[in-house]
């Protein structure tokens, strides 16, 4: 009887070092991960800075929705430009790389610019998304994927152009 009540009594103390141990980890991590975000945040330089994000699902998912499908391009302040397939809370696929040099980087500027208002209003479920941070801020407009400026269309083209999987999905009007 006494043997089982120490056999007991350790697996309890373990049990409870464990659970102490488990917490430790977590606080530690949260800890980490917050500090590592703030040294992160303090360290990305100004050049390294998106200036555009161009958001376009590809399904009807919620944004954090698992699975939830996207084409996702983002341009830098140095002129690169990034663009990828982007399955949430899965997977990052098909990406490219595009350098822009000094006069495509002011071309789109420019036209950032000069796009209208945004045509769709209401919720983001299915719309394409359009985030600038220029001078202003950032600015985040959503379109119709069928009813597209076509100051969008000509920034695609600076950018390295439609993705396939874009092709039949958007809409331009001229």
């Amino acid at each position: 009887m006494k043997k089982n009540l120490v056999n007991i009594r350790i697996i309890l103390i373990s049990i409870s070092t464990l659970i102490i141990l488990v917490t430790l980890s977590i606080s530690l991590y949260n800890a980490y991960s917050k500090n590592k975000k703030n040294l992160m945040t303090k360290m990305v330089d100004k050049q390294d800075m998106n200036i555009l994000e161009i958001i376009v699902p590809l399904d009807n998912k919620n944004d954090d929705e698992t699975h939830h499908t996207s084409i996702v391009y983002e341009l830098r302040q140095t002129g690169q430009e990034f663009d990828v397939r982007n399955i949430y809370d899965w997977a990052s696929q098909a990406s490219r790389r595009k350098e822009l040099n000094k006069s495509e980087l002011k071309e789109v500027k420019e036209l950032i610019n000069k796009l209208p208002d945004e045509t769709y209003v209401g919720e983001k479920k299915g719309s394409l998304i359009v985030r600038t941070y220029l001078e202003k801020g950032m600015i985040e407009k959503k379109y119709k994927q069928n009813a597209l400026p076509k100051e969008l269309k000509n920034i695609f083209a600076l950018l390295g152009g439609i993705r396939y999987e874009l092709e039949d999905k958007l809409k331009f009007i001229e």
